[in-house]
């Protein structure tokens, strides 16, 4: 087992001064925590904010291969940063993972080690609040994890990539046969001739 801080930098988001606004001329995308989806280990870059950045810190630019962790509530889902279409930068309240050396720790790998129960387990126990759980960096680096050689790391993340693909796809499968019986029930309910009174 090896410690997340040995084989990989944990840091927090851009820190934004206030709300973040919506600039069409904006100089980066902002990735927020609604933008994260777990379900499908992805980015949904659709819906990403264009804004300007307005502290002063240089921006840590997203790249492919980065990791994502929401830092406040119980679903903390880590998120492999496919490709980034623009600059783009976190929020504060999203940990960006990057390993030191992607040649001895692969993202897929390691993105899929920290959504495992065994993880979350660790992050939930050692979370702080009440009512809305905040992880801290210290508990997200001090992870646990098991670091195999480079070719069962390449096994596993395509795995884990071919589970994902295919999650995807029966959602969407699901999906489309809940419309067809929606419309099947609008069209019956909807039917003249379908209309009887009961007496």
């Amino acid at each position: 087992m090896i410690r997340l801080g040995d084989i990989a930098v944990v840091t927090a988001g851009y820190p934004f001064r206030g709300a973040i606004g919506e600039h069409a001329d904006g100089d980066a995308l902002a990735v927020q925590m609604r933008d994260l989806r777990g379900d499908a280990g992805r980015v949904d870059w659709s819906g990403v904010a264009r804004t300007r950045l307005t502290g002063k810190r240089k921006p840590d630019w997203l790249r492919f291969g980065d990791i994502l962790l929401s830092s406040i509530g119980d679903n903390n889902a880590a998120i492999l940063v496919g490709d980034v279409p623009a600059p783009a930068v976190c929020t504060p309240n999203i940990f960006l993972i990057r390993a030191h050396d992607e040649t001895a720790v692969l993202p897929g790998y390691l993105a899929w080690a920290l959504n495992q129960q065994m993880v979350r387990e660790h992050w939930r126990s050692s979370a702080l609040g009440t009512n809305v759980q905040r992880l801290r960096r210290a508990d997200v680096e001090n992870a646990s994890l098991p670091l195999p050689p480079v070719e069962q790391q390449a096994r596993i993340a395509a795995l884990a990539q071919t589970a994902r693909e295919e999650r995807v796809a029966l959602e969407a499968l699901i999906a489309n046969r809940e419309r067809e019986l929606a419309g099947l029930a609008q069209n019956l309910f909807n039917s003249k001739s379908n209309h009887k009174v009961v007496s």
